[in-house]
């Protein structure tokens, strides 16, 4: 599953649901670019994290593509760089998912 171009961040309780169901579903990984987001808070890296942890516990794992410097900056920022394996592409992405 990809999520990219112009996704809101304004996570949508939808959004929270469709990571939860593919973490559940437990037959994908997910990868996120974040390079078109305008405001990255809490609640996104919150529901990004419990999507990771929630696909882990079926073998499976979200990578984010974070490229541009704001979506970059930000996601360094909080120490999370490592367990939402952000990478600068998403070919770099879908490498850090194996």
């Amino acid at each position: 599953m990809e999520l990219a171009g112009e996704l809101d961040m304004f996570i949508s309780p939808a959004l929270a649901a469709r990571l939860h169901q593919v973490a559940e579903d437990g037959t994908q990984d997910v990868v996120v670019d974040l390079n078109e987001a305008r405001y990255i808070d809490t609640h996104v890296l919150d529901t990004f994290v419990t999507a990771q942890q929630e696909l882990e516990a079926h073998h499976h794992a979200l990578a984010v593509v974070a490229d541009s410097p704001y979506a970059r900056r930000t996601i360094e920022l909080t120490g999370l760089v490592d367990t939402l394996r952000v990478a600068r592409s998403r070919d770099e992405a879908l490498a850090r998912l194996n």
